[in-house]
C-alpha cells in the first residue's frame, strides 16, 4: 500500500536505508590491524579515484556489492586520519579525481548559484552530479583551492 502522506513516505525511505546500513556494519570492525573498533564505523574507498558514490545503501544488491568491493571498513578516527594523509600527499577530492566531471569554472558557478539561494537539488540536476557533491563543493570539502 503506497503512502498517502509524502512526509511518511520520505521517512520510511530514510529508515529503510538506515536499517540497511546498520545491518551491514553490525558484525564489522575497523580494518586497521591495531584498532579493531566496532563503533562509529564508516566505509572508506581504498583507492579514492575508484569511488562512484558514497550513497550506496539504496542501490540494488548487485550494484551495492560491486561498490563495496572497493571499500574497507574503518572507524571514524582511522578514516579521518587516512583522509588527512591523502590530502597531505596531494589527493584532494574533486580537483585530482580522475573521473571528475566538473571543471574549475563550473565549481565557481555552483558556488555562485548556491549563494543566490538556488536549491542544491536544482544545481545538482543542471550539472548532472549528486546533491552530496554539491554539498561537498559548497562546504569546501572538495575543490578547496578555489
Amino acid at each position: 500500500m503506497p503512502f498517502k502522506d509524502p512526509k511518511r513516505k520520505k521517512e520510511y525511505g530514510r529508515q529503510w536505508v538506515a536499517n540497511r546500513r546498520i545491518e551491514f556494519f553490525k558484525d564489522k570492525k575497523c580494518s586497521v590491524w591495531w584498532c579493531g573498533s566496532s563503533t562509529k564505523l564508516e566505509l572508506d574507498h581504498i583507492d579514492p579515484t575508484q569511488k562512484i558514490s558514497h550513497r550506496i545503501w539504496s542501490w540494488s544488491k548487485v550494484r551495492r556489492e560491486s561498490e563495496l568491493t572497493k571499500c574497507q571498513v574503518l572507524c571514524d578516527k582511522c578514516h579521518n586520519a587516512k583522509s588527512k594523509k591523502n590530502r597531505e600527499n596531494g589527493f584532494l577530492p574533486g580537483e585530482n579525481h580522475i573521473g571528475s566531471k566538473l571543471k574549475e569554472a563550473e565549481v565557481i558557478e555552483i558556488r555562485e548559484r548556491a549563494a543566490n539561494g538556488i536549491a542544491y537539488r536544482s544545481i545538482a540536476a543542471s550539472f548532472n552530479v549528486s546533491v552530496g557533491t554539491i554539498s561537498d563543493i559548497i562546504n569546501r570539502n572538495w575543490w578547496t583551492h578555489i
